[in-house]
């Protein structure tokens, strides 16, 4: 199948750069969500620790942290107004720009939820075509004219640019 972006990961990383893809009229893109059968991997054998969950929504899917807003080596303090517009997109009340720069934390009360938000996309009908496919990524490659193929459990994709957002942790 041929797009204009590809996104390999469905987690909060992968939502991410979803996110910033959209904002382009006419975009195709495609997420490769994981395999069908999903699963968790640990760091150690007796499978107390994840580092990663094979399947729609990543680690994300399972995760309720904290965000520092403020501090010496945080994102929070030097971030722009995109940032803000990003975080008020699922956090609109929070007031996030009076907290940016205070050395504090921020527990969401709702967390972000990849997965689900990836469908809500989908399902809209909006300027950019977004496809959710249970696949898993196995090969990446550039071909002609600096276009790349990605090797899948479902076949092949061409696109314009992939974005490599799965398994950070993993």
């Amino acid at each position: 199948m041929d797009f204009d972006d590809v996104v390999i990961g469905s987690g909060l990383a992968a939502l991410g750069a979803v996110l910033g893809l959209m904002t382009a009229p006419g975009r195709r893109v495609g997420v490769l969500c994981g395999p069908a059968e999903r699963k968790f991997l640990y760091y150690d054998a007796r499978q107390t620790v994840p580092c990663a969950y094979l399947g729609h929504g990543g680690l994300g899917s399972h995760w309720h942290g904290v965000i520092p807003t403020g501090g010496h080596n945080n994102f929070g303090a030097t971030s722009d107004e995109c940032f803000c517009a990003q975080f008020g997109r699922f956090y609109r009340h929070a007031g996030m720009r009076r907290r940016l720069g205070t050395p504090a934390l921020f527990v969401p009360w709702r967390p972000v939820r990849p997965a689900r938000e990836l469908r809500r996309l989908a399902a809209l009908n909006g300027p950019v075509r977004l496809t959710l496919l249970d696949e898993a990524a196995h090969d990446l490659r550039i071909v002609e004219r600096g276009r790349v193929v990605v090797a899948s459990s479902g076949g092949s994709h061409r696109a314009a640019r992939a974005w490599v957002a799965a398994g950070a942790l993993h």
